[in-house]
């Protein structure tokens, strides 16, 4: 039976504020983040499976521990759980950011949403340049808002969408 608060770790600039400004008993990354992020990782959540032998050799160099699982949608190296990124009704991703979503909310009651706001201003923390291909996945939340009742996000689009946190 799930339990407790979860937060999701974006790559989006400020991801890090935001998740220490908020209480959580695990963290869910994805892609960069989670390639970088110095905490404990309940899981490493990825759509781009092709780039987690970089991300893991950058996680080892840094001396960080090992995600508790690595999370993909196809088996690859490194990846220990192949699981669907979609819900119903859903016909193309969302982002990693919701397929990290959709993990947590099998362990956890509550998701926050840490640099995740979903919109294009808020460039990737690596890359200043706007995420112009942002507005391809919001079809995809819109059609997972269903499934997304305790889900809140610090700022952004997705803050709009879902509400912030209490």
């Amino acid at each position: 039976m799930p339990g407790g608060v979860a937060a999701i770790l974006g790559g989006a600039s400020g991801g890090l504020a935001e998740l220490a400004s908020v209480q959580f008993d695990a963290v869910f990354a994805v892609n960069d983040a989670a390639a970088e992020y110095s905490g404990e990782l309940a899981e490493f959540v990825t759509l781009h499976p092709e780039k987690l032998p970089q991300w893991m050799t950058q996680r080892s160099a840094l001396g960080l521990p090992e995600p508790g699982e690595v999370v993909a949608h196809v088996e690859a190296p490194h990846v220990t759980v192949v699981d669907d990124y979609r819900w119903p009704g859903m016909n193309a991703s969302g982002s990693s950011g919701l397929f990290a979503v959709k993990r947590a909310l099998l362990r956890f009651d509550h998701v926050i949403l840490c640099g995740v706001p979903m919109q294009a201003s808020r460039a990737h923390y690596f890359n200043s340049a706007a995420w112009d291909e942002v507005e391809a996945f919001r079809d995809a939340w819109n059609i997972a808002r269903p499934f997304l009742k305790n889900v809140r996000s610090c700022s952004g689009w997705t803050a709009e969408l879902l509400g912030t946190p209490d």
